[in-house]
């Protein structure tokens, strides 16, 4: 069964009435201990809070605190305080209650109720206002059983719906919701003076007597707790502890039970109520006083918040909590105001007051005294005791009296005339002191003598090394004894002490630990504050330094700062303070505090604050960790990081986005607590943030995941197939223009070589009438001189040769067999022209098939004729040679034609000047496109006279 909770209120101006009317019995009827802990009070003045009328609080499930208020609902993250209305209704909710899902159930002052999901900050209407009634009728209690939901409102009305099919069910009968409400809970009559006739005449004469708040039932000062199988049992009985007054709200923290009180207003705590068996007697306090409670709550930290009726919300810390506070009312102080604190011996502390009054404080009474009759403005700031002699050191004036336990006469000190007093120390016993003027010990036997170390004036603090040196801070620097320090020379020293042999130095740019030598000489020095500081003491372990407007606590081991302590918050000015062995203690201007020391020290044992980063895309729901969204142009994202450390303002907090688990950049300080993402590209995003409240060394991180989806044309593959698209038409065109480029080249080749042809023909016809004249003049002389046989042999050879001539101008192609054999022809005929004047040979190498390679036609006869003419025939027809040789090459053939003539000179254009053998060169580069083999070499030959000319040509065994 789910338990709504409700609280007593109407609109403001009606509780207030109702207030005053019942505001007439007291709390308690005996004495209580008025003991005020520190706390932080909001208001619609010093914060964000909209409204100072606060009627209900809840936690939800992520620590986030809900309330509602008369401007509407709130919530507090432990910076803000939100406000959330709904559109076109009444937003003055009045009750709150956490349901399942991530819901708040509202109901408002005129009676609507509401739906809140607390993830998505959306409302929902639920049920309106009933038609039948007749006036506005709040809801002031409400539970849930399965689908039921049951309200009572102020009029007495009962209503019970079904929420799946809301349908209303009137009960006018006020006895009937009674009956129903006592057997929810079990509860039987007449039962601990519980009864239906008795909770009428409740209802009757306080209709906000009865509470729920979860499964607990307050009745009157009452609180029952609900048991599933038995009948509930009385948790709390304000009978026998004798508080008469209808409880608003309670909460358990720890062993302690705090109630809260509209009527009375007031807050009580009942110590270990949950620890004590007999509880008739406990110890009870007054947290507040003159507070219209109405709701209590304690978050995840143990933090307690209190709500009110015109007085906002208190927040009472674990440090708060424990914090023991002497006033004048109840505590018999001479005063509130505390200007200056001192631990005495024989376990006695001293506070002094303004009018020259100081009070006394042991561990079994507070003794006050006033030091003058005359009506001064004078401030007690130290006070000093020896065993006998009491010293009292003012603004304005000084004064002491004998005694051991408390001073008997008091009169002025004899050092008056050099008042007003700025500072004073104890050192081996003794009490070292400054007025604006001189310097002053006093000894333990309550002597005082004049320190003649230091001859200047407008001291303002001094501080003992041992007793040979001093150290005194003055308005332009440091004096060590009575020599002037280089260090922080012109500079106003406000207190100077020595801990740990190091010298701390407080001034208006900061603070700052000097070391000292064995012989206190200053060394090294750095800064431990940045801030104006005006007063220091130390324990053991820690360094308290006054610091703007409260106290800066540092590690001796290090100096740094563990924690601080701000008055602002706490709406006192701290003027004087006191480390004692497990306390610390504040002098302020409403008394003295006493917290304890490990709370504000020892931040390691608090717990670890609640750390969210929630994104503007869904809807910054702290549930969530990852958000998904498609890409857009100039894409924006908003990211929230919430610390929810409701103890400390101040939050550290630094975030770094990683990209494919590389981080972009160094770690950045968020501020305003929002980071914003924009211009982002597809891909995944994880931001991670780390934060920690001020001072505490507890450090979280949490990450949240950005994926952003790319649009259909930025899937990887489509990209892929784009690209591979592209490549695929590239490839076709570059193949399309190279296979025409290729055809063209083909082309212009085989006109080439079509060319060539028609010029090899048209060299044939051109050098056949010349070629047969030359012929014909041996042949002449053969039969002149009768010699008919050689005359026919050379004719035999002239027809073969003119034969070889017209079928190789038909022919592209020949076997090398056809090229060798009509060179020999060639070679007989030129032999007998020059009267044998040169021998020939032919080489073939025996791998080489001549009859089934082929080569081009007539690509040899041009060359050998060149050696004929331009080679052997300048030898005068002396011993003339010519070689032809041919071998193969791997795919190539090579044949060289060798002469042993004259050769040529180096350098000269040998075969360009020759038209023949320029074309076998053109033909050789067309043939070598075709086939990749063709080129021509001439070389004259280095070891014996004449020249040589290689063709490399392809390997055919078939004919093209």
């Amino acid at each position: 069964m789910k338990i709504f909770v409700p609280f007593n209120s109407i609109r403001t101006a009606v509780i207030l009435l109702l207030t005053v009317i019942l505001l007439g019995g007291n709390a308690l009827a005996q004495q209580i201990k008025y003991s005020q802990p520190l706390y932080r009070n909001f208001t619609n003045i010093n914060s964000s809070l909209p409204s100072n009328i606060v009627y209900k609080m809840v936690t939800d499930g992520y620590g986030y605190l809900w309330m509602t208020t008369e401007s509407g609902l709130v919530r507090y993250d432990g910076n803000t305080f939100k406000k959330y209305t709904a559109a076109q209704t009444d937003n003055e909710f009045i009750q709150i209650y956490k349901g399942g899902d991530s819901l708040l159930w509202l109901f408002g002052y005129s009676g609507n109720s509401r739906l809140f999901n607390f993830k998505t900050h959306h409302f929902a209407t639920v049920l309106n206002e009933p038609v039948n009634l007749s006036i506005k009728s709040p809801v002031i209690l409400a539970w849930q059983k399965k689908d039921t939901l049951s309200l009572y409102r102020i009029n007495s009305t009962f209503s019970q719906t079904n929420i799946a099919n809301p349908k209303r069910q009137w009960l006018k009968d006020k006895s009937s919701f009674i009956s129903s409400l006592l057997a929810q809970w079990k509860i039987s009559n007449a039962i601990n003076g519980v009864s239906t006739d008795s909770l009428s005449a409740l209802f009757k004469k306080k209709p906000y007597a009865i509470q729920i708040t979860g499964d607990d039932l307050i009745l009157g000062n009452k609180i029952f707790r609900k048991n599933e199988n038995a009948p509930a049992t009385l948790l709390f009985d304000g009978n026998q502890a004798k508080i008469t007054g209808n409880m608003s709200s309670y909460v358990r923290i720890g062993n302690d039970l705090y109630l809260g009180f509209v009527e009375q207003q007031e807050l009580l705590l009942v110590q270990n109520f949950f620890a004590k068996a007999n509880k008739q007697r406990l110890s009870y306090s007054k947290i507040l006083t003159r507070a219209p409670v109405t709701s209590l709550v304690s978050d995840y930290q143990g933090n307690l918040w209190v709500g009110t009726l015109g007085k906002g919300i208190y927040l009472f810390t674990p440090a708060d909590l424990a914090t023991r506070h002497l006033q004048p009312t109840g505590d018999r102080l001479a005063e509130g105001y505390i200007s200056g604190i001192s631990k005495l011996n024989g376990g006695l502390t001293a506070l002094g007051h303004k009018r020259d009054s100081v009070s006394i404080l042991s561990k079994e009474k507070v003794i006050a005294l006033k030091l003058s009759s005359q009506q001064s403005l004078n401030e007690i700031r130290d006070i000093y005791k020896t065993a006998s002699h009491w010293f009292f050191f003012g603004s304005q004036n000084c004064y002491t009296g004998e005694g051991v336990t408390i001073p008997g006469k008091i009169m002025p000190l004899a050092i008056s005339s050099h008042t007003p007093f700025k500072d004073g120390t104890v050192f081996n016993n003794k009490y070292y002191f400054t007025t604006k003027t001189a310097c002053f010990i006093i000894n333990s036997n309550g002597k005082i003598s004049t320190d003649n170390r230091y001859k200047g004036i407008n001291t303002l603090s001094i501080s003992p090394f041992n007793d040979a040196v001093c150290f005194y801070g003055t308005n332009d620097g440091i004096y060590r004894n009575n020599v002037k320090e280089h260090l922080f020379s012109s500079i106003r020293i406000n207190k100077l002490r020595i801990i740990n042999n190091a010298l701390i130095v407080c001034t208006q740019e900061g603070a700052f630990v000097v070391q000292l030598s064995a012989k206190g000489e200053l060394g090294s020095y750095k800064q431990i504050l940045g801030q104006s500081c005006y007063d220091i003491k130390a324990d053991k372990q820690y360094c308290y330094l006054k610091a703007g407007s409260g106290l800066v606590i540092l590690n001796i081991k290090d100096w740094k700062a563990v924690n601080e302590i701000d008055a602002r918050k706490y709406a006192f000015s701290i003027n004087d303070f006191l480390p004692e062995t497990d306390t610390l203690a504040l002098a302020t201007n409403n008394g003295v505090y006493y917290i304890p020391k490990r709370l504000v020290t020892d931040l390691k044992s608090t717990v670890r604050p609640k750390i969210y980063l929630t994104c503007s895309l869904t809807g910054f729901d702290p549930s969530k960790t990852s958000s998904e969204t498609h890409y857009s142009k100039h894409l924006s994202i908003t990211l929230s990081a919430e610390v929810l450390d409701y103890s400390s303002e101040t939050k550290h907090i630094s975030y770094q986005i990683n990209v494919k688990g590389d981080a972009i950049g160094n770690w950045q300080t968020v501020t305003g607590r929002v980071i914003t993402l924009n211009n982002l590209e597809p891909g995944k995003y994880v931001v991670t943030i780390k934060a920690r409240g001020n001072y505490s060394p507890l450090e979280t991180n949490v990450s949240h995941t950005v994926i952003i989806h790319p649009l259909w044309y930025q899937l990887v593959w489509v990209n892929l197939l784009f690209w591979l698209l592209m490549v695929v038409l590239i490839g076709f065109f570059a193949f399309r223009w190279y296979k025409v480029q290729l055809q063209k080249a083909r082309k212009k080749m085989n006109d080439q070589l079509r060319m060539n042809e028609l010029e090899n023909k048209n060299l044939f016809a051109q050098l056949k009438p010349h070629f047969i004249f030359n012929v014909l003049t041996p042949l002449q002389s053969y039969f002149i001189n009768g010699d008919d046989i050689g005359g026919l042999k050379y004719l035999d050879n002239y027809a073969k040769l003119m034969r070889g001539f017209l079928q190789q101008s038909r022919e592209s192609y020949i076997t090398i067999e056809r090229e060798i054999n009509f060179l020999k022809h060639y070679l007989f005929i030129q032999q007998q022209r020059f009267d044998n004047g040169f021998t020939y040979s032919f080489e073939l190498d025996d791998r080489l098939v001549i009859s089934q390679l082929y080569i081009p036609t007539l690509i040899l006869q041009p060359i050998v004729e060149n050696a004929v003419e331009h080679g052997v025939k300048n030898e005068n027809g002396l011993n003339g040679h010519i070689r032809i040789v041919a071998v193969p090459q791997g795919d190539k053939i090579r044949v060289s034609v060798i002469d042993n003539g004259s050769g040529f000179k180096k350098g000269e254009p040998f075969f360009l000047a020759n038209h023949a053998l320029e074309i076998i060169k053109e033909r050789l580069e067309l043939i070598c496109l075709k086939h990749q083999a063709g080129s021509l070499h001439i070389l004259s030959n280095s070891d014996t006279a004449g020249a040589t000319v290689t063709i490399e040509l392809p390997l055919l065994t078939t004919q093209p």
